[in-house]
């Protein structure tokens, strides 16, 4: 991605900086979604992605034709953008993993709770017991074998919560368009387990 001239230089380090940024979001994209508005999150690609990927792209071809960088800078761009579109997929992932970690300690307190028997959160019509803790959404049926539900967040397209279970051995396989949750048209799309009982829960509505 070498360049020639200030221009090709100031352009290098705007790919390495919008890779790192890129790269970091991904990273951290399902703490991202538990905490901005729906309407920002579902911004974020465009912003952060989709136009500066073409704004690199229309720089670099710039000022490659304009003999101010090698054809080794639009090169590098098109580089940049297949290492962040390569680990979309690998670093959702990680952040599942990353954002379940984090809140492992609050989850395991409501679970030893509800495991012992405690009237924590609020009873609703149905009988299940809901509340928040420390910024955690939770609910569980008071029954056993016990399976208490920590929503993520829940947008006009999809569901994302991680669920324990009791007893693991009654997790659902792992199909793929299985009907899942309250809803019949909602799709359960993975059930990876997590350990430790957990299982993380993604369905696209």
């Amino acid at each position: 991605m070498a360049g020639t001239g200030a221009g090709g230089a100031i352009f290098r380090r705007a790919v390495v900086a919008w890779l790192i940024l890129g790269l970091c979001v991904l990273l951290f994209s399902a703490s991202l979604e538990g905490l901005l508005p729906e309407a920002v999150f579902m911004t974020l690609p465009w912003v952060l992605y989709i136009a500066p990927l073409l704004a690199l792209l229309a720089i670099a071809m710039g000022l490659w034709l304009r003999r101010r960088a090698t054809w080794r800078t639009p090169l590098g761009a098109l580089g940049a953008i297949v290492v962040v579109a390569a680990a979309v997929v690998p670093f959702d992932y990680l952040s599942v993993r990353l954002n379940f970690w984090l809140h492992k300690p609050i989850y395991d307190s409501i679970v030893r709770d509800a495991l012992a028997g405690r009237q924590i959160g609020a009873s609703g019509p149905d009988g299940r017991r809901q509340g928040v803790r420390r910024g955690v959404n939770y609910s569980f049926h008071p029954q056993r074998p016990l399976v208490v539900s920590f929503q993520w967040k829940t947008s006009t397209m999809t569901i994302r919560m991680v669920e324990y279970h009791e007893h693991p051995t009654v997790c659902p396989p792992p199909p793929k368009a299985r009907p899942e949750g309250p809803d019949p048209e909602t799709f359960c799309v993975e059930w990876p387990s997590l350990g430790d009982g957990y299982v993380f829960w993604q369905g696209i509505v």
